[in-house]
Order: C-alpha cells, then sequence, then structure tokens
C-alpha cells in the first residue's frame, strides 16, 4: 500500500514538471519584448535605464525599472543561443514549491490538494518575473512557518531574501505583506495569552520585520520603489483595463473556483481550530486575490498550509468517528472507487490545462513589413495594440512605440497619459474622444493583433483540435465568462472595422497581426508632415 502511494507521487510530481516545463517553453508573455529590450540597453549602457527611450507618446519619463537585473539576465542569456536555460529555470521557480508540498503530502487528500493547487497555477506560469516573485514569497513562507514550529534563527535569512528580492521583482512587498502579518499575529496572541504587548518572541519578529523593510531601499531605485508599488496597486486604469490586474472571476480556468470553493470550506469548517497566523495570512492574500489576480501564485502559497492542515484536523474528525461506527468492507470499497473518480477528474482538469493551453504567436512577419515602411519613410506615428507594444520595441527599437506594458500608470507633469489615451481610443466608444487623439498624436499607422479574427482556415484547425474545442464550447456558455461579457458590453470596439470605414486602408494582413494606414485626405492633420 505505501509503495503504490509513493508510485503515485511520484506520477503526479512528473506529470506536474512536465506541465509546467511545456506551459513555460510555449507562453509568450506580451512583456517579454521590453524586458528583453531593457536588458540589452542595461548591457549596451551599464547603468539602469531611468527614463523612457521607446516611445513617442511619453518620451524621457522618468521610471522605475524594479526588474532590471531580471531583464539583464534574460537578455544576456538570450544573446547567449541559452533560452533553454531560462525555460529550465522558470520552470524550476515554479515546481520547487509544489514539490515540497508534494514530498510533504502523506495522504490521497493532500495529493489531491497538490494536483488541484498546480491546475490552478497553470494561469500564472511562464517566463515572468513574477514567477520570482512565487519563488521568494514561498521561502519567506517557509521560513516563518518554520519559526512557529521552533524554529527561530531561521529569520536571521529572511532580510537577505528581502534584499535579494527587491533587486528582482516588486513582488517583495506581498513578502513584507506576509511577514507583518505573521507578526501582528504574534502580538495579538501575546495580548490574548498575556493581556500585554510586551512579548519577547513578537518583539524579534518585529525586529527582523524592520530590519527586512530597511534592506528594501537598498536598490537602485531607493525608496521611490514604493512610490512606483504605490501607483500600481491603488485605483488606477491596471485594474480597469489590465487582465492581469483585474478581479479574480476574469480568470478561465476552472481550477480556479474549485480551489477556492475548497479553501473556503476548510477556513470556515476550522476556522476556530487553525493558529492565528494561519488565518490572518490566508485571509489576507484570498481577498487580495479577488481583488486583483496577479496575487493568484502568492494566495496559492499561502493557502496550501491552510489546506493540508485542513486536511489533518478532518481526518482527526474522521478517525474520532470511525471509532464509534467503523467502515464496513463494502464502505471501504467505495471511498476507493470515489477517490479513483477524484484522481481521474483531477488529471483531466490538468490535462485539459495544458492541451488546451492557448498562445497567439508574436507577429515577426508583420513587424518586418513595419521595419521596411519605416525604412520607407512611410510609416509616421504608429497606434499599437498594447499587447504588442513591447514586441515591437525589442525586434524593432528604431520604431517608437505608442504603449507598452510598463507605462499605464506613467502620468506627465502636464497630466498627459499614453494609457488615458489608449483607453480614449479603445474603451471610451466615443468617436469624438478618439479622433482627437488621433489628432494630437498625429497617428498615420495602426497596428493590432489578430485575436479571434483568426482566418477561416485556422478556426477549422482549431474546431480539429478537440482540447481547444472544448476550451472554446467551455468559454462560450461559461457563466462567468458570460457574466464578464456583460460587464465589458460596449467597451471594446472594433477599431479595425471602424476606421476601415472611415477611408483608412488596410496594407498588411496575415492570421497575427493587420496594419492599417491613414491617407491625407482622410486624416488632414497629416498634412504637412507628422
Amino acid at each position: 500500500m505505501q509503495n503504490n502511494f509513493r508510485i503515485l507521487k511520484f506520477v503526479v510530481g512528473v506529470a506536474i514538471f512536465l506541465s509546467f516545463l511545456y506551459i513555460t517553453s510555449v507562453m509568450l508573455d506580451p512583456d517579454l519584448g521590453w524586458h528583453l529590450r531593457v536588458g540589452e540597453w542595461v548591457f549596451e549602457h551599464k547603468a539602469v535605464q531611468r527614463v523612457d527611450v521607446s516611445s513617442y507618446t511619453m518620451p524621457g519619463f522618468p521610471w522605475i525599472d524594479h526588474e532590471w537585473l531580471v531583464n539583464a539576465g534574460l537578455w544576456w542569456l538570450y544573446s547567449q543561443n541559452l533560452w533553454w536555460v531560462v525555460v529550465f529555470l522558470f520552470t524550476l521557480f515554479a515546481f520547487i514549491p509544489v514539490l515540497v508540498w508534494l514530498v510533504r503530502a502523506d495522504s490521497r487528500a493532500k495529493v489531491a490538494a497538490v494536483i488541484l493547487g498546480s491546475t490552478f497555477l497553470l494561469s500564472f506560469i511562464g517566463v515572468r518575473p513574477q514567477i520570482l516573485s512565487l519563488f521568494f514569497f514561498f521561502f519567506v513562507s517557509e521560513i516563518l512557518y518554520a519559526r512557529l514550529k521552533g524554529k527561530r534563527s531561521l529569520l536571521l535569512l529572511l532580510p537577505l531574501l528581502f534584499f535579494l528580492w527587491v533587486n528582482l521583482h516588486a513582488g517583495f512587498f506581498g513578502g513584507l505583506l506576509f511577514f507583518g502579518a505573521f507578526v501582528f499575529a504574534d502580538y495579538v496572541r501575546a495580548f490574548v495569552r498575556t493581556g500585554r504587548l510586551d512579548d519577547r518572541e513578537a518583539g524579534s519578529s518585529l525586529l527582523i520585520f524592520s530590519l527586512s523593510f530597511f534592506v528594501t531601499f537598498l536598490n537602485a531605485h531607493g525608496g521611490r520603489i514604493y512610490k512606483e508599488i504605490l501607483s500600481v496597486i491603488l485605483p488606477s486604469y491596471t485594474s480597469k483595463y489590465i487582465v492581469e490586474w483585474q478581479p479574480a472571476f476574469v480568470l478561465s480556468n476552472i481550477a480556479v473556483p474549485i480551489f477556492i470553493g475548497v479553501f473556503l470550506f476548510f477556513a470556515v469548517k476550522f476556522i476556530k481550530k487553525y493558529p492565528l497566523h494561519v488565518l490572518f495570512t490566508n485571509f489576507l492574500f484570498f481577498f487580495s486575490f479577488i481583488k486583483t489576480v496577479r496575487m493568484g501564485p502568492l494566495f496559492l502559497v499561502s493557502a496550501m498550509p491552510l489546506l493540508f492542515l485542513g486536511i489533518d484536523l478532518a481526518f482527526s474528525e474522521a478517525r474520532t468517528a470511525l471509532h464509534k461506527t467503523p467502515f464496513t468492507g463494502n464502505i471501504q470499497n467505495v471511498a476507493r472507487r470515489i477517490w479513483g473518480g477524484v484522481f481521474a477528474v483531477l488529471f483531466l482538469l490538468l490535462g485539459y490545462g495544458v492541451l488546451g493551453y492557448d498562445t497567439q504567436p508574436f507577429p515577426g512577419k508583420a513587424v518586418a513589413f513595419l521595419r521596411e515602411e519605416a525604412r520607407n519613410g512611410s510609416l509616421g506615428n504608429i497606434l499599437n495594440d498594447y499587447g504588442l507594444g513591447g514586441y515591437l520595441s525589442w525586434r524593432a527599437p528604431e520604431i517608437k512605440i505608442f504603449i507598452d506594458g510598463r507605462m499605464p500608470n506613467w502620468i506627465g507633469e502636464d497630466g498627459s497619459s499614453a494609457m488615458k489615451d489608449y483607453v480614449a481610443i479603445f474603451f471610451s466608444g466615443d468617436e469624438d474622444m478618439r479622433q482627437e487623439v488621433f489628432e494630437r498624436r498625429k497617428i498615420q499607422t495602426v497596428f493590432l493583433k489578430k485575436g479571434v479574427a483568426a482566418s477561416e482556415e485556422s478556426q477549422k484547425k482549431d474546431e480539429r483540435n478537440i482540447f481547444r474545442g472544448l476550451k472554446a464550447h467551455l468559454g462560450k456558455s461559461s457563466y462567468v465568462r458570460r457574466l464578464v461579457n456583460f460587464l465589458k458590453k460596449g467597451v471594446g470596439q472594433d477599431l479595425s472595422r471602424a476606421l476601415l470605414k472611415e477611408g483608412w486602408e488596410k496594407i498588411y494582413d496575415d492570421e497575427e497581426a493587420v496594419i492599417l494606414r491613414c491617407r491625407e485626405e482622410v486624416c488632414s492633420y497629416l498634412k504637412g508632415g507628422a
């Protein structure tokens, strides 16, 4: 029986690792291009980029590159033809927490929780700097939970971890929140136990927390990094129009609502039995995730200890009940069949998440066409799709972009904002507002992703793929999808169709992108040069 359980854990571990490896290798983050371009700039200038050099909408804008070290590392590995190393490393960063949970799992229920959590994580993995935050956050949580078991000396590692983390990704702030919640729980527990706040253990934790906070100022941008963090997490365009900053219900991964349901079941059922530290951290990151998708990986890491402890508590209750009414052989057989069904469903979810994963290639041919147009002097100012700005600045740095993933919160001293203009064009539904932006920015060329407007042949190919077909049908019938579409009704317009009706001409069209150009007789603001 024990050998069968080990085999199960081994098979699960291999399946999850290969799933992560596959998705990391094919996932194309829209921000990847500007990460590589900025990393190249860092190597060329041997300095951190502090002002924008890629756009014509916000030229010279002072920005905070909190991922500069990651960007430089990505570019160097890419330039050395070592992209396979990048893929392998980011796969490991995501898989190591899963491996630790799997090793600790001492029951089929915990193995099932690991599979479900891994399927949840499929929505986030890839070559993305935030995966480094998942990795660091996991180690911070491990150290803090080890302290609860008496291993207090490990806390001394936290200032070093936060020093490294702050120079890699701004997700360190999530780690500080987690640590702060632990310290707060220390003081609450001390007050409940003694009626005083001068607890020695809580005091030592507060001291190390203070030191960890202090070392986060030791980065290329000093205290300004906190200004950048606040500009993102406070109400802004990111939370309204950027998917990864929107509420959790925008995710189409079916494992996400299942995981949330399981989490809430255990959290509510055993709420009086969990340590304060577990409750504080979990509800903090649960509500953070509900508010913004980007907190998903951190919520998962905080939730797994709660689930494991909840499973132990449930088994304890079950053992107590068995002393009163032992299981018969028939009930045990039924239980085994149920577990078999549970694992079958979980493996189907994992397989569906992997084999049904859909990624749109970068529009390499379209960018090559734009470069040729730029050389001929016929490009003018370009309006690019938000998701294409990073790729364009990487592959065609001579072309100044309208917007990319760095810029949603950039606001100039005069109130100008590329994101504000982008929203006016794509989301306002106001043609006069759109025309005002086009005239002010003197836009001559529009570069858009094809999105769902793929060719008829490519759609037929997708229909022949059982997994993509299933995903498409689920997406059409999903309540969550309908809710999201209802909330966004009238927000997005078919800009390409609208411009063609106004007299713009389509100068390039393939399965990945479409490029439109305005003639002077249509766009009078172009007369006399852009």
